[in-house]
């Protein structure tokens, strides 16, 4: 038998913290700094948070950079001007 996942094209349960979000972004659309972070459980729905404002985002005009790591890659103590090699950074807009 063949499985697949099945993802909901709406984002439930999270309208709080997606009206906290889209508040950094007009913050930062307005020129101020700041600074957000998105933490919890795997699983959680940070992902289609994060891809959410991300979507929202991209209408308002804005860049959108997506960043991630491996845990196959070792991490190295780097500077600012010096890539570990586990990051990826990926222009999405």
């Amino acid at each position: 038998m063949l499985l697949s996942r099945v993802l909901s094209p709406v984002l439930v349960g999270r309208d709080s913290e997606l009206s906290t979000l889209e508040d950094s972004l007009l913050s930062a659309l307005r020129g101020d700094g700041g600074v957000v972070i998105v933490g919890g459980e795997a699983g959680m729905g940070k992902t289609r948070l994060v891809n959410a404002l991300a979507a929202r985002a991209r209408t308002l005009g804005c860049m959108v950079l997506a960043g991630g790591c491996s845990r196959d890659v070792p991490t190295v103590a780097a500077g600012p001007d010096t890539p570990s090699g586990s990051e990826k950074v990926t222009r999405t807009s």
